[in-house]
């Protein structure tokens, strides 16, 4: 974060989250894996990175400087729409991740916010073959994806934990009825744009 760059990564295997530190606070933007891409508005707009990027397992990237993206949005025009659809998604995420910062119960922000995880999977839930999901989340990273502060993430976690939509599972977050957290989440939402 705020370092200058002139690369941007494509995760070839691993994972890398990406976070911020917001008022003292580090709080994780995304997970990201196999396939996606990260560093390219450091590359594309010449200015300091605006977060962090941190191995969270054993990585391979691929390296793509400003005259290999140039050759290559040259040559690969797949390549233009995949960061067409990258920034999109960033963009819808950004929306739904302020309406989470609204949300003032701590475990609303964090039911929310696993209810985004999984809407950014775009999951065809008449189709789903299981209405339950193993994710790779521990409450603590979501917790620091809601930007809760460190000293009110215990109480928070707890409480998340005694939701019936989740359990957790060797340390990582079991949704038990996708469905549910979805509507539940929506919930959350509704309930505080009719505060307003």
């Amino acid at each position: 974060e705020s370092q200058n760059g002139a690369e941007m990564f494509i995760i070839q295997s691993g994972e890398i989250e990406i976070s911020k530190v917001v008022q003292g606070n580090e709080v994780t933007l995304a997970v990201l894996k196999k396939g996606d891409m990260f560093g390219e508005m450091a590359l594309l707009e010449n200015k300091p990175r605006s977060a962090s990027a941190i191995a969270r397992t054993d990585c391979v990237l691929m390296v793509i400087n400003r005259s290999n993206f140039n050759q290559m949005v040259s040559t690969q025009p797949q390549l233009i729409f995949k960061l067409t659809m990258t920034f999109a998604e960033r963009i819808w995420s950004m929306y739904r991740q302020l309406e989470n910062a609204n949300l003032s119960d701590p475990v609303a922000k964090m039911i929310d916010m696993l209810s985004l995880q999984i809407e950014k999977q775009k999951l065809d839930l008449n189709n789903l073959l299981s209405k339950s999901q193993q994710t790779e989340l521990t409450p603590k990273d979501l917790a620091n994806m809601c930007g809760i502060a460190n000293e009110h993430q215990p109480k928070a976690i707890y409480e998340f934990q005694q939701s019936s939509l989740v359990k957790i599972d060797n340390g990582k977050i079991f949704i038990k009825d996708i469905p549910e957290l979805l509507k539940q989440a929506a919930f959350y939402r509704k309930q505080k744009q009719e505060q307003k």
